[in-house]
């Protein structure tokens, strides 16, 4: 597992430059695609309530923590395990997004969330560390609380685009 931690840290230290920007001339743009996507797939499974708390894993540059709040939620944070991701976050305006590592941020969370979120997240982990993400955001989740995960799927059309977009 050490070899896993220390190969994850140089990958994601500087994700955003090296993963996310490569293929895109404005971020704005890429926002803007994307929330149109999330838009449809995640906004509809959340509660009607804006007063829930939400937490989002893994939330990169914060564009969807930007549409939570552009739809009225109120109370969302998100963390990331990178630290330019999180710094991209605070440049594009998102609030409450800080770096922290997902296992160890659930950990010292108890039944605090109605809505936990992980966009394309759950893939960067082997069996062991999701069953324990899991695990932990159960824990994290209040009674009747709602979990949402999204996951590249390699056998659609340009389903390699995604599964294969980096090292993990």
């Amino acid at each position: 597992m050490e070899n896993t931690a220390g190969f994850r840290d140089k990958l994601y230290k500087n994700y955003f430059k090296n993963q996310v920007s490569r293929t895109v001339d404005n971020i704005k743009d890429k926002l803007a695609a994307d929330n149109l996507q999330l838009k449809n797939e995640i906004i509809p499974l959340l509660p009607d309530d804006k007063d829930v708390n939400i937490l989002e894993l893994g939330c990169g540059y914060g564009g969807l923590l930007l549409l939570l709040q552009q739809s009225g939620y109120k109370n969302c944070e998100g963390i990331d395990h990178s630290e330019d991701q999180v710094k991209a976050a605070g440049e594009l305006g998102s609030i409450n997004v800080r770096q922290a590592d997902m296992i160890a941020f659930l950990e010292l969370a108890n039944n605090d969330f109605d809505v936990i979120i992980g966009i394309d997240v759950i893939e960067h982990f082997n069996k062991p560390e999701l069953f324990e993400l899991l695990e932990k955001s159960k824990k994290a989740l209040r009674d009747n609380g709602t979990l949402i995960f999204r996951t590249p799927n390699a056998d659609a059309p340009f389903g390699s685009t995604y599964c294969f977009g980096d090292l993990t």
